[in-house]
């Protein structure tokens, strides 16, 4: 579980049989045994900077490398194609989640307990939710071009301002699907459990968590959330590459179809049409 530390002074424990004071004086005298107590900080100083180091690298990588992409296929205009602005999505949603997610990730690996407000909590799970469901439908997205353009090459090609238009369904089917998370996520505090920092002094427990009106609508939810952004995903990226695959696999060869039409110019047209289709 995890928890934030509340605001205002924090309460001091008088000893190890007694709970924690509060507003200066002792609390009333309550069995120890109905308190529990957290260490502040969850690891060690040295482990604490190894997760510090860990994660400003890939901050600093996800910024960068998904910049630039974004820099590119906006910049140059021949870059735009379809297959680039699907790409282009996939980066937009890694930035989003290294801008809104990885920090407070961060801060939630190194202290026991959620140190951000209700709004910063329902805020990071949504946009990590959405950036993932809408990374996972990108996905399906690009299969889907790959396999129209190989498997069905005569059918009619998914335009510029289709694959925009597809981009902006992703969005919104990304936030329809994560809003029931978004609306249940809450910062509440975790009754008789504190967190004791290294000078002793106690904070109450905070944790941003999903509350439910009934538990089995978690259960119903966690099973949505399974087969719509990875069950359902997975078999069709499955299905149309694993057909990709076999045209491509059935497709003549050069030498193959140099003898068939009797010449090798006929047999070296079919790979230069594979990979314009690619591109």
């Amino acid at each position: 579980m995890i928890g934030v530390p509340g605001h205002g002074e924090p309460s001091q424990p008088s000893n190890s049989s007694q709970p924690p004071r509060q507003n200066g004086s002792d609390a009333e005298a309550t069995p120890a045994a109905n308190f529990t107590f957290f260490s502040y900080y969850q690891h060690s100083s040295p482990v604490a900077a190894m997760f510090i180091v860990a994660y400003v690298l890939i901050f600093l990588l996800c910024m960068v490398g998904n910049a630039l992409v974004c820099f590119i296929v906006l910049k140059n205009r021949h870059m735009r194609t379809v297959t680039n602005m699907f790409i282009l999505n996939l980066a937009v949603s890694d930035l989003l989640v290294g801008i809104f997610c990885m920090p407070t990730t961060l801060v939630d690996n190194l202290i026991t307990g959620w140190p951000f407000d209700n709004a910063t909590c329902k805020m990071s799970g949504l946009v990590q939710g959405m950036s993932v469901s809408a990374s996972v439908f990108t996905l399906v997205a690009i299969a889907v071009e790959r396999f129209r353009c190989i498997v069905h090459p005569f059918r009619e090609k998914l335009t510029l301002r289709k694959a925009l238009l597809t981009i902006a369904v992703i969005w919104a089917l990304a936030l329809l699907i994560m809003c029931p998370s978004a609306v249940t996520l809450t910062v509440t505090r975790e009754e008789h459990h504190f967190m004791v920092d290294t000078r002793n002094r106690s904070y109450p427990l905070y944790s941003c968590w999903e509350a439910w009106p009934e538990k089995g609508m978690r259960k119903v939810y966690t099973a949505v959330l399974f087969s719509h952004i990875y069950l359902a995903p997975l078999a069709l990226i499955v299905v149309m590459y694993a057909r990709i695959a076999r045209k491509l696999c059935k497709a003549p060869g050069p030498a193959r179809a140099g003898e068939e039409t009797g010449g090798g110019r006929a047999g070296g047209a079919a790979p230069g049409r594979v990979v314009h289709m690619w591109s």
